[in-house]
C-alpha cells in the first residue's frame, strides 16, 4: 500500500498543472490575436496604397455638390473660402505647404473639383487616421525660464536733526519723526520764527511773523 503524499508535496505539482491548464487555454487566444493584428496590419496597408495611388471609395461629397459645376474662376473662389472656413474650425490640422497639396492631390485622384469646408475636413480626418500627411506640427519651443529680478532693499529714510537735550547732531528715522509733536519738532530741527519769515514768500502787504 502506497503512502499518500504530504499535503505540503501537493503544492508545486499543483502549481504546475494551473500553469499547463493555462497556457493550454490562452495559446489559442494569443494565436487569434497575433493573426488579427497581421490581418488588420494588411488592411491598413491596403487602403493606405489605394488612398495614395487610386480612388477612395470612402471618399466624402456634400450632396449639395454632387454633379455641381462652376466656372474656373468660381470654382477657385468657392473652394479658397472653404477652405479657409476648415482652417478656422480645424486648429487640429497643420497648415502646411506640404500638408496642403496632400490634401489637393488627395481630391484630384478622385476626380473632385469642387470641394466645401466638410469635405476638407473627412478628408483631411481621413488622410490623418492613416498617417498621411508629410508634416507634423512641430513642438512649441520651450520658453526659457527668466530669473526673478532681484528687489533692491529700500534704504531706510533718516533725517539730521539736533538731540535737544546734548545738542549734538544725530539721525532720526522718518518713524521718530512721525511721532514728534509740533514743539518736538522745531527743536530738534532748530526752526525758528525768523527763519519762517524768511522763508515765506510776500506776495503783498502783510506783517511777519515776530521773531
Amino acid at each position: 500500500m502506497s503512502k499518500r503524499k504530504p499535503q505540503y508535496w501537493l503544492g508545486p505539482e499543483l502549481r504546475a498543472m494551473e500553469e499547463a491548464e493555462k497556457e493550454r487555454v490562452e495559446a489559442p487566444i494569443r494565436e487569434m490575436q497575433s493573426k488579427l493584428r497581421e490581418s488588420s496590419s494588411a488592411l491598413a496597408r491596403e487602403v493606405t496604397n489605394k488612398i495614395l495611388h487610386s480612388k477612395d471609395d470612402e471618399i466624402y461629397i456634400s450632396a449639395s455638390l454632387i454633379g455641381a459645376h462652376k466656372s474656373v474662376e468660381a470654382t477657385k473662389k468657392f473652394n479658397g473660402e472653404s477652405f479657409q472656413t476648415f482652417v478656422a474650425r480645424a486648429p487640429w490640422f497643420y497648415n502646411s505647404q506640404a500638408n496642403r497639396d496632400a490634401l489637393i492631390e488627395y481630391f484630384v485622384r478622385n476626380d473632385v473639383f469642387i470641394v466645401d469646408a466638410e469635405m476638407f475636413e473627412r478628408a483631411a480626418r481621413r488622410l490623418t487616421e492613416f498617417y498621411l500627411f508629410p508634416d507634423e506640427r512641430p513642438e512649441p519651443e520651450p520658453i526659457p525660464e527668466q530669473e526673478p529680478e532681484a528687489v533692491k532693499p529700500t534704504e531706510p529714510e533718516i533725517f539730521e536733526g539736533f538731540d535737544p537735550e546734548t545738542g549734538n547732531t544725530r539721525m532720526y528715522t522718518k518713524r521718530e519723526v512721525d511721532r514728534m509733536s509740533a514743539d518736538e519738532y522745531r527743536r530738534v530741527f532748530r526752526i525758528y520764527k525768523a527763519e519762517l519769515n524768511n522763508s515765506i514768500p510776500r506776495f503783498g502787504p502783510g506783517t511777519r511773523l515776530p521773531a
